[in-house]
């Protein structure tokens, strides 16, 4: 599995936030956002989901997004690793959106700028649904988690950790298993006919 790690996430003018905001993502593995009600500790994870999959958990539209007393478009800018090579989104939205990304300097970017954000996504091998219970982490999304089903637990720490080919392995491994038994059974079959015949 690859190793990921977001580092300084800067944005302005989305939500209840002005211009040239900031947090450190990459001081420790687990950052907590802390303040009093409507200081608009939630909006940042959904600024990182925007950021990186150009949608949200959240359920807000794109029209809720920009900072309704400020009249400039929003941006995001995230830089971020993957196995030692350095990456940087950067998002523009006004009337269209923009995205530019560069990896060690290089510029990566699609045609297109939801294209350039859906690489997000094949870079570091991790998609919305796993991403999202990664970083949003509050007392609701710890208590889906813990009640959930076995099958939906199994199947989301399945797609954590990049385990699905092992599924498939287990999956081949029981079919020829049960061939084998099969085998074993007509060949046992076999030898008692033999026996009582002699």
């Amino acid at each position: 599995m690859s190793t990921v790690k977001l580092k300084k996430m800067r944005w302005g003018n989305m939500f209840s936030y002005a211009d040239n905001n900031e947090v450190d993502l990459s001081k420790s593995r687990v950052t907590q956002i802390v303040g009093v009600n409507g200081a608009g500790k939630s909006s940042i994870p959904v600024i990182l989901e925007e950021a990186t999959y150009n949608k949200n958990s959240a359920g807000f539209k794109k029209t809720d997004i920009p900072n309704r007393n400020l009249s400039k478009p929003y941006w995001m800018e995230l830089p971020f690793s993957v196995d030692g090579d350095e990456y940087l989104l950067h998002i523009n939205k006004g009337s269209s959106l923009k995205a530019t990304m560069t990896k060690n300097g290089e510029d990566i970017s699609q045609h297109t700028g939801s294209k350039t954000i859906q690489m997000f996504e094949q870079i570091v091998g991790i998609d919305f649904k796993t991403f999202t219970q990664l970083v949003y982490q509050n007392t609701d999304s710890s208590l889906e988690f813990l009640k959930a089903t076995d099958s939906k637990r199994k199947e989301f720490l399945v797609g954590l950790f990049d385990l699905a080919e092992y599924g498939e392995k287990k999956a081949k491994y029981d079919e020829a298993l049960k061939s084998i038994n099969k085998d074993i059974s007509a060949l046992e079959g076999g030898v008692r006919s033999t026996l009582n015949s002699l």
